[in-house]
C-alpha cells in the first residue's frame, strides 16, 4: 500500500518530466561570468597612475592570474623597470567594491591591503585599486569597503586606475 507522501512525490515527479521533456530548456546563464573579475592583466600610465606616485612613475602594468599570483611591472621615470610579484586574495565585498589583499614575495616581502572596483561598463574595463602597505608593520590606514576609495591615509592620491589589456 502506497502512502500519500509516495504518491505526491511519484506525481509531482511526472509533471515535472513530462513538461519538461516538451518544453526547450531555459537559456541560463551563470552569473559568474558576467561578474566582472580582477582576473586579468592591467595597465595604467600617466594620469592614470595614482597622483602620489605621478613624480616616479611613468607606466604600471600588473596580471592577476587564476591561480591567485600576480606580476608588477613598473618603468619609473628614469627608465628602470621594476618587477613585482606573489599572490593575492581578492574577496567579494558589498556593492561592487571588493577587499584585496596583496601578498609581495619577490624582490622583499611586503603586504598590501586595500580596495578594488571594476568597471565594465567602460570598453576596455577599467580597474580603481586604493592599497596601502601594511607589513612591515606601517600605520598606514586601509581602505576598506564601507569607507570607500580615498579612506586610507593618503586619500584619493592613492587611487591607481588600470585599463584591461
Amino acid at each position: 500500500m502506497l502512502n500519500r507522501c509516495t504518491i505526491l512525490f511519484t506525481s509531482l515527479w511526472l509533471a515535472f518530466n513530462l513538461t519538461s521533456c516538451t518544453e526547450a530548456p531555459p537559456d541560463i546563464t551563470n552569473p559568474l561570468e558576467q561578474t566582472p573579475n580582477v582576473i586579468n592583466t592591467w595597465r595604467a600610465e600617466s594620469d592614470d597612475i595614482a597622483p602620489l606616485l605621478w613624480d616616479s612613475l611613468e607606466v604600471v602594468n600588473v596580471e592577476f592570474a587564476s591561480d591567485s599570483s600576480y606580476m608588477l611591472e613598473v618603468l619609473s621615470d628614469a627608465n628602470n623597470v621594476y618587477t613585482y610579484s606573489g599572490t593575492f586574495i581578492a574577496e567579494t565585498g558589498e556593492l561592487s567594491i571588493f577587499p584585496i589583499t596583496i601578498y609581495q614575495s619577490t624582490p622583499d616581502s611586503v603586504v598590501y591591503q586595500g580596495i578594488y572596483e571594476i568597471n565594465a561598463a567602460a570598453e576596455p574595463s577599467e580597474l580603481s585599486l586604493d592599497v596601502v602597505e601594511v607589513y612591515p608593520d606601517t600605520l598606514n590606514t586601509v581602505p576598506t569597503v564601507s569607507n570607500g576609495f580615498g579612506s586610507s591615509n593618503f586619500g584619493i592620491d592613492n587611487i591607481h586606475r588600470l585599463i584591461q589589456q
